[in-house]
């Protein structure tokens, strides 16, 4: 079982990756849009259904530059069948620069049928201000944001975006720590997940990801990394 250490504060957290089997997929998967162009849709190794279609492929990535209308949003074809899980992307690219409303965003428990119902994590930039990492849970369409907006200060790319249920606990991932976690149950099933996104500027805005990773929730160990005078350990 590998693992990636992050040191923060006074201890380190240890994210751990596993693999899960059932109803002949295994996890984790990774999408790596392999094919160079689909103007049409995220064609890759894997099917793609469009939820509300503006994402393509281009130069093996996704890439979002439709502008305007509602949230573009497209599904993993495949079942991930299970409910617990996350969904991870590299950003790529997320213009930070210019007038209007940029959204690049992944979604967990997802239904097969369509409706807007799933939990998102996404990176919001409006008018050039200062980009913030978000939480909602979204009903038949309706998003109610889960938690505070966090100011992503220092914002670098590339860097990896994630979003991830297990049970009641929902979070917002970004560059390999879990930054926003609550707890919701309004949405205790559903085995697909996706992308979602928004720009409002037509040509200018252009949102890619290199990857797609569907994979199991990553567990945090905290380990002791230091000793609090004579008061013993933290």
């Amino acid at each position: 079982m590998a693992f990636t250490r992050v040191r923060t504060g006074g201890y380190s957290r240890v994210y751990t990756t596993e693999t899960i089997g059932a109803g002949g997929v295994t996890l984790p998967i990774t999408e790596p849009w392999d094919s160079a162009s689909d103007a049409t849709g995220l064609t890759g190794d894997y099917s793609w259904t469009a939820v509300n279609a503006g994402w393509a492929v281009s130069s093996h990535k996704a890439r979002l530059s439709v502008s305007g209308g509602a949230t573009r949003i497209e599904r993993l074809g495949p079942s991930v069948q299970t409910n617990d899980f996350r969904v991870r992307v590299p950003v790529v690219t997320f213009p930070t620069d210019r007038a209007g409303t940029q959204i690049a965003g992944v979604c967990c428990r997802m239904p097969s049928d369509g409706t807007l119902t799933f939990y998102t994590a996404y990176l919001a930039c409006q008018d050039a201000g200062p980009v913030t990492l978000n939480l909602a849970r979204w009903i038949n369409g309706l998003a109610t944001p889960l938690g505070s907006a966090i100011t992503l200060t220092g914002f670098t790319l590339p860097n990896d975006l994630a979003v991830s249920a297990k049970g009641s606990q929902i979070a917002a991932w970004w560059a390999g720590r879990r930054r926003n976690l609550q707890t919701d149950v309004l949405i205790p099933s559903g085995s697909f997940g996706g992308v979602q996104g928004f720009t409002s500027t037509s040509g200018v805005n252009i949102v890619e990801y290199g990857d797609a990773i569907f994979e199991v929730v990553p567990a945090i160990v905290r380990r002791v990394t230091g000793l609090a005078g004579l008061g013993g350990l933290r």
